[in-house]
């Protein structure tokens, strides 16, 4: 019964492991910010121009 018992959790706890690693990966692209894109600062084009 106790081999029967492991088994089944072993079995039970891989399967959330491998829902848990696949959610984790599909997040970030779910979130707000990876759509968002800052506003330009005024002057951003002169300061790049005059660093090159």
């Amino acid at each position: 019964m106790k081999k029967t018992m492991s088994k089944a959790m072993i079995s039970v706890a891989t399967k959330i492991c491998s829902l848990a690693v696949v959610v984790a990966s599909i997040t970030p692209f779910c979130c707000r910010g990876q759509w968002y894109q800052p506003k330009e600062p005024e002057g951003l084009e002169e300061f790049l121009n005059s660093k090159r």
